[in-house]
């Protein structure tokens, strides 16, 4: 079984994931471990909105992944 997300090409060259990682009803305090196992998975696309509530935790799980190199900011949809 693959760890990795599966990606699509366009014609332009650039690759996105198949897949976004969801994170409605996310549970407050587990949003921020969730969201790096996804990045260190391969998704790139973190679904979020304000209603949600967990744009601080997506945000800190975000710069705590470029702080650590793993992904670049233009990376992340």
């Amino acid at each position: 079984m693959s760890t990795q997300v599966p990606t699509v090409r366009f014609s332009n060259g650039y690759e996105i994931p198949v897949l976004g990682y969801g994170t409605y009803l996310a549970q407050k305090g587990q949003c921020v471990e969730l969201v790096k196992k996804a990045i260190d998975l391969g998704y790139r696309h973190i679904d979020t909105a304000f209603l949600y509530e967990n744009e601080v935790e997506i945000g800190q799980a975000i710069r705590d992944k470029i702080a650590e190199g793993v992904i670049r900011r233009e990376d992340v949809f």
